[in-house]
């Protein structure tokens, strides 16, 4: 008989939900969580890249809107951790200090594919590249109020996504989404907050749209959220920043990410 046996290897991050990928292991020994990390060390050289949160928005720094890889994140001078497209987004909006450029390794764009992700908030194994879309759909998450004023109710952002459209006529997405056709406006829910991004004139992407026609405006307020405010970054398919709201128009597909901070 075999002695190969099946087991499991888990990241974990800081809201305790973990990253799992099977490996065959000839060690028949007790598979204790020290033994466990290293053996996948030795499948993968720089498993800590798995890990990279960013101190901005949360997620993970490998993943990327579209097909087109993002290679890239950043490390500010307080050593905090900061995505490629966050990085992008303070550069347009804010004075950035120094922050030093760091590749993701190839190998990890490519092992990732592999990994599931355990939602401890519904309990349910997500495949990774499905990861960044769960914070929209899932059926566990934090309880929202209707941002609609003299509305009262209350429950997920996937409840709470139905909700607008069935009662209200409005759509909603999470914190990153591709921009519809026939834009007008909607509702983003960023964590425990919800943003909402509409223009001044009603326009479409075949059109240009001027720099001042864009409006962000922090729905839900919170104690100390005096400080904080949303922003919003359009990129394209390439993963290339669109300051000019104009050449919307000449990009087949938009995407957008809101940050509150």
């Amino acid at each position: 008989m075999s002695n190969l046996i099946q087991i499991k290897f888990k990241l974990i991050d800081r809201n305790l939900k973990v990253l799992t990928a099977p490996e065959t292991s000839n060690v028949v020994k007790k598979p204790l969580r020290k033994s466990i990390f290293g053996t996948l060390g030795s499948q993968i050289e720089h498993r800590s890249e798995f890990n990279l949160k960013c101190a901005i928005c949360q997620t993970y720094c490998i993943f990327s809107f579209s097909s087109c890889p993002v290679t890239y994140y950043y490390i500010y001078e307080d050593n905090k951790i900061v995505c490629y497209y966050c990085t992008k987004c303070f550069k347009l909006f804010f004075a950035t200090g120094k922050l030093s450029k760091r590749t993701i390794p190839t190998n990890i764009l490519e092992t990732i594919k592999f990994f599931k992700w355990y939602c401890s908030g519904c309990c349910n194994e997500i495949e990774f590249s499905d990861m960044q879309s769960h914070e929209i759909i899932c059926k566990g998450g934090r309880q929202h109020t209707c941002p609609i004023k003299y509305c009262f109710e209350k429950g997920t952002a996937n409840k709470m996504t139905e909700h607008l459209k069935d009662w209200h006529g409005k759509i909603a997405f999470g914190s990153h989404f591709k921009l519809p056709t026939n834009f007008g406006s909607c509702y983003i829910f960023v964590r425990e907050h919800i943003v909402r991004l509409r223009v001044t004139s009603e326009f479409s992407l075949t059109s240009s749209l001027d720099h001042g026609s864009v409006h962000v405006e922090l729905v839900t307020k919170n104690d100390g959220d005096d400080h904080i405010s949303p922003y919003a970054l359009f990129c394209n398919k390439k993963n290339e920043i669109i300051t000019d709201y104009s050449k919307l128009a000449s990009s087949s597909e938009v995407f957008v990410k809101v940050v509150v901070a």
